[in-house]
This record gives C-alpha cells, structure tokens and sequence, in this order.
C-alpha cells in the first residue's frame, strides 16, 4: 500500500512542479505536497527497505517543509 502512495505522491509532486514553474502561486501546495511524500519514502526506507537511521532524514525533512508551509500560510 505505501510503495503505492509513494508512486501517486511522486507523480503528484512532478505534476504540481510543472504547475509551480508556470504558476506561482502553487507553491503551498508544492511544500503540502512534496512534505507528505518525503514522510512516505521515510516510512517505506524504514519497514519495506529496512533502512531505519536513514529514514529520519525523509521525515525530518518532510516535517520542516509541513511546518515551514503552516508557518508562511498563517503569515509568521
């Protein structure tokens, strides 16, 4: 299931990219976007991969761009 949502998450970072270059303002949803994806690769690298220390740098990572995105949406 989650080797899925990492395809659809990935096809839909690429389709949101193509949409930021041509469109600024989709770069909320872009960070939204690329944030879940990056908490998905971290879950599968740490049970499907078996690479669990590696995995922290997906998920810290995708949580920063989450928390950056909520912090520029609510305008600090």
């Amino acid at each position: 299931l989650f080797v899925d949502l990492q395809v659809i998450f990935t096809v839909l970072t690429v389709i949101v990219l193509i949409w930021y270059l041509f469109d600024k303002s989709a770069w909320h949803f872009l960070q939204i976007i690329l944030g879940i994806t990056m908490i998905i690769i971290g879950y599968n690298n740490k049970i499907i991969y078996n690479r669990p220390k590696f995995a922290w740098v997906y998920y810290i990572t995708g949580a920063v761009l989450i928390i950056f995105d909520i912090l520029l949406l609510l305008g600090v």
